[in-house]
């Protein structure tokens, strides 16, 4: 069996000697297949669909090339997920395609950026590095990507990574100071809050000198109001209107799996700072072919 650029397989004619097999990538670019992914909403919204119905949809065979390409790549960049009755676009999908903000769009991408399994290990070595101007030959000689296919995979990346923002003019790949950036989007939604500072005060005045159990729901004419125990003592405060529809739930969601990312980001810069400066001397260089 022979694997092509989106990582489907087939069988190699009788009598032919079998090609070398490639790792599984995205063979087009995040770009391009959120753009496919913009299709995909205007023809099924957020409804599950099977592959073949999705294929029909399109117009073609579910076996076809361009079409099983396009699919790979948003299973990749994790812009689909599986359902009970097909696939669906994901809550990160939703972000890019529908996001309360910009910041929030952007944040999607990046994370969609990260998401491929051959970005991640490209990320982890050369994370704040530029990279090499013989990269395709460092994708087939270190990543598993067959010779045939490393132009392709190394072009998806590139422009992959310029449309998350992920690498600069220089070459470098700056995912640390995009997910900095990133973090504003807490702060801005703290702002944001402010805002609704005295409504959020209309539904909680009822409750003034009446003791309320954490997790317990106090609701009002317009918002519920829920005191959340978190660790270390703290305290949250979540406000919902009452009135919900399932695509507010979604953006709920999606804006919970920022913060989550924003939280872990910090983390991995917590962990990796006491070796920066020892690893920036000691960085193994992949020597060219």
């Amino acid at each position: 069996m022979n694997t092509t650029n989106d990582g489907r397989t087939h069988s190699p004619k009788e009598g032919a000697t079998p090609a070398e097999r490639s790792r599984r990538y995205p063979a087009i670019s995040l770009s391009k297949t959120v753009e496919f992914l913009k299709s995909v909403k205007e023809k099924i919204g957020n409804r599950e669909i099977s592959r073949s119905m999705l294929a029909n949809v399109f117009g073609v065979k579910p076996s076809s090339g361009d079409f099983s390409t396009k699919l790979a790549a948003l299973a990749h960049f994790g812009l689909i997920e599986k359902g009970t009755g097909g696939i669906k676009i994901s809550s990160r999908g939703i972000r890019i395609l529908s996001p309360l903000n910009e910041e929030e769009r952007k944040g999607a991408l990046l994370e969609a950026f990260r998401e491929p399994s051959l970005y991640k290990e490209i990320i982890a070595k050369w994370g704040g590095i530029a990279l090499p101007p013989n990269f395709e030959r460092v994708l087939h000689r270190n990543y598993g990507i067959t010779e045939e296919a490393a132009p392709r995979a190394c072009e998806a990346f590139m422009k992959s990574a310029a449309y998350a923002e992920a690498i600069g003019s220089d070459g470098v790949l700056n995912l640390a100071q995009r997910a900095s950036a990133h973090e504003d989007l807490f702060t801005s939604g703290s702002r944001q809050s402010i805002n609704l500072q005295s409504e959020f005060e209309q539904a909680e005045s009822f409750t003034e000198g009446a003791p309320i159990e954490m997790g317990e729901s106090r609701p009002s004419s317009d918002y519920q109001v829920f005191d959340l125990a978190l660790t270390s003592g703290r305290k949250a405060k979540l406000v919902i209107p009452n009135e919900l529809e399932s695509d507010d739930i979604e953006l709920i969601e999606a804006q919970v799996k920022v913060v989550k990312l924003q939280v872990q980001q910090r983390e991995r810069r917590k962990e990796a700072s006491p070796t920066k400066a020892r690893d920036m001397g000691s960085q193994e260089q992949i020597p060219e072919t």
